[in-house]
């Protein structure tokens, strides 16, 4: 009778069959993480309560009161809250978020947040 004998495979949790099927590339991973946001009904709900119920009011504080009647004019103007909704969500989606503000140098004030 002959024997045959194999080296172990080497365990490494990086190189497994599963885990060379996961995407690489960050655009692949975006993608991924969208999709799942989009058609799985729990990781949907998951991250809107995550993204959502931190943030219930923005209250600004100053001693000043003609600096923070500004603040908070220009609060409502940009429609913060619900910017803050998005960025929130967008983070939590993805893991990452890069809001743009604008701002409008003729008045002083930043118009919009993106």
């Amino acid at each position: 009778a002959s024997v045959e004998r194999l080296a172990p495979e080497v365990y490494s949790p990086l190189f497994t069959m599963a885990n060379l099927n996961l995407p690489r590339d960050r655009i692949t991973i975006n993608a991924w993480c969208r999709n799942f946001f989009q058609l799985h009904p729990i990781v949907r709900n998951a991250i809107t309560l995550h993204a959502t119920y931190p943030i219930s009011k923005l209250n600004l504080k100053c001693h000043d009161k003609r600096v923070l009647e500004f603040f908070e004019g220009m609060v409502e103007e940009m429609d913060l809250m619900n910017a803050l909704g998005d960025i929130s969500l967008e983070y939590w989606k993805l893991g990452e978020c890069f809001p743009f503000a604008e701002l409008n140098e003729s008045n002083g004030k930043w118009s919009r947040v993106v």
